[in-house]
């Protein structure tokens, strides 16, 4: 059995991803198409690194002989490279059950189906909007950045830039011929209103249009074998979410071994109607299920 994560940065994948591999016999990738991971052998400081300089240590040459990460900009093209598909098939290979989570393969989901087999299972693991978008634009900082935190809230709907700690605005483009046009917009009018909208809105509308795709195209591909996860519920209920996952996927789950989860900051001032005016401007619903979900 092999189970393929896809979620956005900043969802809750590193600890979705985490109760995978501590509380199953499955063997565990955290991101496998991330450049970082060319500062191997030194440790993440999450130590999500460790199967990777495992299989070093046996197999060095022929993983930096496959190895292909996936750049911001990639992330919009439909397929893998050759290096890629020999790569993730590998890493497939390693197990009976091989656990995989990604942040980089949204678009890439007809691909996966084909490198995959009918033993695969997709989990497609998403948080509420609003709050996912607050993550960008307010990120965690130290106490000596009060300022800047404190500047971020005071232009929180209105500012463009500075959203970049997770590549967000690498993958957006920042102007009307940019690859985030020419690969998902492609509509010319379109563009230009996603443009000229402050970066709450763009990132509402990309939200909606990698929820659409991996739901729409991920039960096209995988039928039975797609799960879609609210991260607020795997929070609020860990053991019943992943019981559910367990039972379909066969997969067995010591309950006693799950990390530490707690429910992820509600969205900046989730109650100011700017966040259903960001959801109106796309035509999106603007109702507080589908921008805050349990975070109200």
């Amino acid at each position: 059995m092999k189970i393929i994560i896809l979620a956005l940065r900043r969802s809750g994948s590193t600890i979705f991803w985490q109760c995978f591999r501590e509380a199953t016999n499955a063997r565990c990738f955290d991101e496998p198409f991330n450049p970082k991971i060319f500062q191997i052998p030194q440790e993440h400081s999450k130590g999500n690194l460790k199967e990777f300089i495992d299989l070093l240590k046996t197999e060095g040459e022929l993983f930096w002989q496959l190895f292909d990460p996936i750049y911001p900009q990639e992330e919009l093209k439909k397929g893998f490279t050759a290096e890629q598909n020999a790569y993730l098939t590998k890493l497939l290979s390693l197990n009976e059950d091989v656990v995989i989570d990604s942040t980089r393969c949204w678009n890439k989901i007809s691909a996966l189906g084909d490198i995959t087999d009918s033993d695969t299972f997709l989990i497609h693991l998403h948080r509420a909007p609003a709050s996912w978008i607050t993550s960008h634009l307010l990120p965690s900082e130290e106490k000596k950045y009060l300022l800047l935190n404190l500047k971020r809230k005071k232009t929180f709907w209105t500012r463009k830039i500075d959203f970049n700690r997770w590549n967000m605005e690498d993958i957006l483009g920042r102007e009307l011929l940019s690859p985030f046009h020419s690969f998902i917009l492609k509509d010319a009018q379109l563009t230009e209103y996603f443009y000229r909208a402050p970066a709450v809105y763009r990132l509402m509308k990309f939200w909606a249009l990698v929820f659409q795709e991996v739901e729409s195209t991920g039960r096209k591909v995988f039928g039975k074998r797609f799960i879609s996860v609210h991260f607020e519920d795997f929070c609020i209920d860990p053991i019943n979410t992943l019981g559910l996952i367990g039972s379909k996927t066969g997969l067995c789950f010591d309950f006693k071994k799950l990390p530490s989860i707690r429910l992820p900051s509600p969205a900046f001032m989730n109650s100011n109607e700017n966040w259903q005016q960001a959801a109106q401007y796309w035509e999106l619903p603007d109702d507080i299920h589908y921008l805050f979900r349990d975070n109200v």
